[in-house]
C-alpha cells in the first residue's frame, strides 16, 4: 500500500477482509500518530508491519484519534475566531477611515473577508484589559452578558472609535467597571 494521507487510509476503512497490512518505508509512517490511525481505522486489521495487534492497542488507538480530532476541531475553531477577529477589525478601520476621510495605507482592506464581512466591529477581554473596536463595539458595554469578570478590568482601549461617540458612555463605564 502507498499512501500518504489519513483519508486514504479512511478508504481502506471499509474493508472487511484486510487483516495484515506492512507501510515500512511508506511515507505515511513518519507521522508520529500513524500506527494509531491504521489501526483505529482498520478494525479487522490483525497484524500491522509485521507485529500483532493487541486488543490495548484498539483501545489506545481509539483513545489517540479522537484526541487528535478534537484538537484539529478546536484549531480550526481558533482560526476561524483569529479571522473574524482580523477582518472585524479591518472592517471597523475601514468604517473608520471613511468616516474620517482618511486615506488608508493597508492594504489588505480590498482582501478577501469572506463570511465575516459585514462585521464592523469587535470587543475583546485579555487579562485586565477591554478592546473595543469600531464604534458599534460600545453598544455591546450595555448587555450583562457581553462582558465577564468586569472587576478584573483596569484598562479600556478604544480603536476606531470617536471620541464623540465614547463620550455618551463615560458614566457606563464608571459604573460598570
Amino acid at each position: 500500500v502507498s499512501t500518504q494521507s489519513t483519508g486514504s487510509i479512511r478508504c481502506l476503512g471499509g474493508s472487511q477482509s484486510l487483516q495484515e497490512l506492512a507501510l515500512d518505508g511508506n511515507p505515511f509512517t513518519s507521522e508520529p500518530s500513524y500506527k494509531q490511525i491504521v489501526i483505529d481505522q482498520l478494525a479487522s486489521l490483525r497484524q500491522l508491519d509485521l507485529k500483532r495487534i493487541t486488543e490495548d492497542e484498539r483501545r489506545m488507538a481509539s483513545i489517540v484519534v479522537r484526541k487528535e480530532e478534537e484538537k484539529k476541531k478546536e484549531c480550526t475553531k481558533a482560526q476561524a475566531m483569529k479571522e473574524r477577529r482580523r477582518v472585524a477589525i479591518l472592517n471597523a478601520e475601514k468604517l473608520w477611515h471613511e468616516d474620517n476621510k482618511v486615506s488608508s495605507c493597508t492594504s489588505e482592506m480590498n482582501g478577501k473577508n469572506g463570511e465575516f464581512e459585514n462585521l464592523s466591529h469587535y470587543t475583546e477581554v485579555e487579562v485586565d484589559t477591554l478592546r473595543l473596536y469600531g464604534a458599534p463595539a460600545l453598544d455591546g458595554l450595555e448587555k450583562n452578558n457581553t462582558i465577564n469578570n468586569v472587576q478584573s478590568i483596569t484598562q479600556i482601549f478604544f480603536k476606531f472609535i470617536p471620541f464623540d461617540c465614547i463620550v455618551p458612555h463615560f458614566t457606563k463605564l464608571r459604573v460598570r467597571f
